[in-house]
């Protein structure tokens, strides 16, 4: 392999004014802009702004966050936040995930936590003033979809409830799959219009071009308002009382076989991050490699000292119980990430989480805005870090980002500034997507991917689920409808014409009905399995790496309590996973099509193409007109927002809280 890249990231301050706010962080407050797109560096302190609107001016701000782990992270920071007493900040601060769900049932049985969520969101359960619910997208979905949690006499809960709080906050937004567009876009309408309620802001480090999609969903252009924070880079004589985000910040690609191979070519550059009281974070592209390596990294720390308490793996099977152990690494969300020496983790420390990392070493990522997220983790505040990044000759080869990235980034250990850093990133991701050249005009030159055009028509469909929701009273109808936009029209337009039919075929209205579920997930997740190794550890783990190790399919399956699969082995799990053979994987769906009542089995990695595929087999036979009707405005929908209504799909509240958006965290 030629020359690698090796360079310096120049340390780089935000300004702060007489309030110890930046000049974002002061937009995030007073920019009355309905609608506003957001973009800072990793560690420039995006959410702080409304952790200080909720603990010093009353603010009630609904904070919605991709996954569990980034929630409770950022619930930690606000109820330790120097500026307050612990005891007011943690009575400020609500949590809603499917894991805080089941801490307050294991505390109260009889605690009904839709009714509970039901009264926060209404102000109606303390805290009084100002406070942040931290939520999943899921779970806010769930609350608006399902109105029946509720107490007896009241209305059910709406996108008026959501307009009520100060702030809707949707971080980290570049992780929004189409798919998952239609809450925010919901949320963004209303505000639009409605004068004096919420203002909705998304922030992220690796912003997306969301604003096309937020104003073909009929949002005016003029309503939404973009910045980005002005950033100031040098030393601490040239940048003054600037409030540092990242020392100095050397980068050094190496051609490396595994990681622990890495690591021990770097061993005195870990040895002195540790030293200086710092963590090393190892963080893998892959799941599959992190579990191949696992005993022999932990081996490794063993001979530098570093003990099993002192270690903490993060990733999605590990992560799906509270704590524990699994004799390599503490394992478990519950797990505080700070408290630990070394990290041993996959995409998800992508998405917000803070460290006190002096050294990453890391695989580059699976795309280049992953590389940014993943690398900006280290070195927060005033102080110099490292980051060695794992590649080798044949990736670099199939990788068209990954080459362009590295070509552009300087070989000679030179410093430059964050912005080059980023706009070289930002070029190779740009480039991996192949933008064609029209599109240019409306996808400005400062974001890393745009939304694609089926995300307006999912966000389409979620707000004709919305309309339909059980239990809204008819005036709660009616204004969602007054605000309804065209493709949402649409979208009722064609479920209307596939209901009428449900009056002579029973399986349009179950299909109709499937679909419309289907709304509130968000991603696609594929089933997960209840796994119980030879320690009694049980964990859950991704179907794709289920089926795609053999030793794992192969071992004696049982059904389990929630339909699911439970699988007992005879060793640990890190052991099977390390030492099975592996092979491509499968996975089916069982699909509906509302034509006729009957399930049929589709290819669950390509479900969409191949739910059109047999639609447009079945057009070709003999149908009555009504079967027909209905299949036909179906088809319609599915090419639009390639959305496949599945048979049994009803835990869309919970199933997706586990894992990294946009299947970030590949178990290849």
């Amino acid at each position: 392999m030629k020359t690698l890249p090796a360079f310096r990231v120049a340390r780089h301050c935000v300004p702060g004014g007489a309030d110890g706010l930046s000049p974002l962080q002061r937009r995030c407050l007073d920019d009355p802009s309905p609608v506003r797109i957001f973009s800072a560096p990793t560690g420039a302190g995006k959410s702080y702004a409304f952790q200080r609107a909720v603990a010093r001016h009353d603010k009630r701000v609904l904070f919605v966050v991709p996954t569990r782990r980034l929630a409770q992270n950022l619930a930690r920071s606000l109820i330790e936040d120097p500026g307050q007493a612990s005891e007011e900040a943690a009575r400020r601060v609500v949590v809603w995930t499917s894991d805080e769900r089941a801490r307050l049932r294991a505390e109260n049985p009889d605690l009904n936590v839709g009714r509970l969520r039901f009264r926060q969101i209404r102000g109606l359960q303390p805290p009084e003033g100002g406070c942040m619910i931290i939520a999943t997208p899921e779970s806010v979905a769930w609350m608006l979809l399902n109105p029946s949690f509720r107490p007896r006499g009241a209305a059910a809960a709406d996108l008026s409830d959501l307009v009520r709080f100060d702030h809707v906050v949707f971080d980290e937004f570049h992780t929004i799959e189409a798919r998952g567009l239609g809450l925010a876009a919901a949320v963004s309408r209303i505000v639009a219009e409605v004068r004096g309620g919420a203002r909705v802001t998304f922030l992220s480090a690796t912003p997306i071009d969301i604003g096309p999609s937020l104003t073909a969903f009929g949002i005016p252009a003029d309503r939404i308002r973009a910045a980005s924070e002005r950033i100031v880079t040098g030393d601490k004589a040239a940048t003054g009382g600037a409030r540092a985000v990242h020392g100095d910040v050397d980068y050094r690609f190496v051609d490396s076989e595994t990681m622990r191979d890495t690591l021990r070519e770097n061993e005195p550059a870990v040895r002195a991050c540790l030293r200086g009281g710092r963590q090393v974070v190892v963080v893998f592209d892959s799941l599959r490699d992190l579990n191949r390596e696992k005993q022999g990294i932990a081996e490794w720390c063993e001979e530098i000292g570093v003990s099993q308490r002192e270690r903490l793996a993060l990733n999605s099977p590990d992560d799906s119980i509270a704590a524990g152990d699994d004799s390599l690494f503490d394992i478990g969300i519950r797990r505080d990430p700070m408290s630990y020496k070394l990290l041993l983790a996959t995409s998800t420390v992508e998405m917000g989480v803070t460290f006190r990392a002096g050294l990453m070493v890391m695989d580059p990522g699976h795309d280049a805005a992953s590389f940014v997220q993943r690398a900006g983790r280290v070195a927060r505040g005033d102080r110099p870090g490292a980051v060695v990044v794992r590649v080798d000759a044949r990736r670099v080869d199939r990788t068209p980002w990954l080459k362009m990235l590295m070509d552009g980034l300087p070989k000679d250990a030179s410093p430059i500034d964050v912005d080059r850093f980023t706009k070289t990133a930002l070029a190779a991701n740009r480039k991996n997507f192949g933008y064609p050249e029209e599109e240019s005009s409306h996808d400005p030159p400062d974001t890393f991917r745009s939304m694609p055009q089926r995300a307006v028509w999912c966000a389409a469909v979620f707000w004709a689920a919305l309309e339909g929701a059980d239990r809204l009273r008819p005036g709660q109808r009616r204004s969602l409808r007054c605000f309804s936009p065209d493709k949402a029209r649409y979208v009722s337009a064609r479920l209307r014409e596939i209901d009428e039919s449900g009056i002579e075929i029973e399986a349009a209205r179950e299909w109709l009905n499937a679909f419309l579920r289907e709304a509130r997930r968000f991603r696609i997740v594929l089933p997960r399995v209840e796994v119980v190794d030879a320690t009694g550890n049980r964990r859950s783990v991704p179907w794709n790496m289920y089926a795609s190790h053999i030793d794992l399919f192969n071992a004696p399956s049982f059904e389990g309590a929630d339909g699911g699969i439970e699988i007992h082995l005879d060793r640990r799990l890190d052991e099977v996973v390390r030492t099975s053979e592996t092979a491509p994987w499968r996975h089916s769906v069982d699909a509906l099509f509302p034509h006729e009542r009957r399930i049929v089995p589709i290819d669950g990695r390509d479900r969409s193409d191949a739910w059109l595929r047999c639609a447009k087999t079945a057009l070709r036979s003999p149908l009555g007109a009504a079967q027909k009707r209905a299949l036909e405005s179906a088809r319609v929908l599915v090419r639009l927002s390639r959305i496949v209504p599945l048979a049994g799909a009803d835990n869309a509240d919970t199933v997706a809280e586990t894992v990294a958006p946009g299947g970030a965290e590949d178990i290849r």
